[in-house]
């Protein structure tokens, strides 16, 4: 399911980390590795020097070589352009089957003002985009950081608000075909508003119902368990305080697709799930 991936590289030392995480996404499959670096020449009146540009092939060609030592199929890309476009670019051209990329993490209005690549891709990307941010795995050793990507699916946490981008993240979790080693946990969070008591115990009842007849049908899958979960709060916190409570390896949450601007306006679980999650994320939409 996961043979070719996409890997974006910043040509720094970060990128060892994000490449030691790849090395650990053989066990769910990956055989070939396509890297792209992309050169942002927004704000630039002219294209890059050639002797710049040419510098930069032998740190991908290093990169590559990372990979094929641990026996990946590798090749790379080098493109000039908007970072973001570039890269969705790249991955409809080589028909990958999911991007995975690092994140810094940038501060809201650093997102506002300049955009966050790795975010623009997740919400624009036709393929599922494995999300982790680089402070998750700072503290880390190279060994820490392969095997979360070889337990990537051992424990899946999946938050749902019954739409269909959430319905789209767990055909997705279906499709990953469990092999009886996989936990799931799903999610759903009644908002806490002002309403009276009884609307929201209403309101709580039939979302564990809905939540009981999804919990049948998946314990159909050969998954190693099946845990549900309403929770009532105010939707993130209660999101990431129970995610901090049955740490699970990775989260797949679906996104809507929004821009910066009208996820601010209108507001986006999913999006701040994805920038303060202390986990993996893989953003379906």
């Amino acid at each position: 399911m996961f043979k070719k991936i996409l890997v974006p590289v910043e040509l720094s030392q970060l990128d060892k980390k994000i490449l030691q995480f790849t090395l650990g996404l053989k066990s769910i499959g990956v055989e070939q590795v396509i890297l792209i670096h992309v050169i942002d020449d927004r704000g630039m009146s002219q294209p890059f020097p050639p002797d710049v540009v040419r510098k930069l092939f032998p740190l991908l060609e290093e990169r590559a070589e990372f990979l094929r030592k641990d026996g990946f199929k590798c090749k790379y890309f080098l493109k000039e352009g908007v970072p973001h476009e570039k890269i969705l670019e790249a991955s409809e051209k080589t028909r990958v089957s999911m991007i995975v990329s690092g994140s810094r993490g940038k501060r809201l209005i650093d997102e506002v003002l300049h955009g966050s690549t790795s975010e623009i891709v997740g919400r624009k990307s036709s393929v599922p985009v494995l999300l982790i941010r680089y402070h998750i795995l700072d503290p880390l050793s190279e060994s820490e950081i392969q095997n979360l990507g070889k337990n990537i699916f051992r424990k899946i946490f999946h938050p749902t608000d019954f739409s269909d981008c959430s319905k789209r993240a767990l055909k997705f979790i279906k499709s990953l075909k469990p092999n009886g080693e996989t936990e799931l946990v799903v999610v759903h969070v009644v908002e806490e508003e002002e309403a009276k008591a009884e609307e929201k115990r209403k309101e709580i009842r039939q979302s564990e119902a809905i939540l009981n007849g999804m919990k049948g049908e998946l314990e159909k899958l050969n998954f190693r368990k099946v845990k549900t979960k309403v929770l009532s709060g105010s939707i993130l916190d209660e999101l990431l305080k129970f995610a901090a409570k049955v740490n699970p390896s990775s989260i797949v949450i679906g996104s809507h697709g929004k821009g910066i601007t009208q996820e601010i306006l209108v507001g986006s679980v999913s999006q701040d799930v994805i920038r303060m999650a202390k986990q993996p994320v893989i953003i379906i939409h």
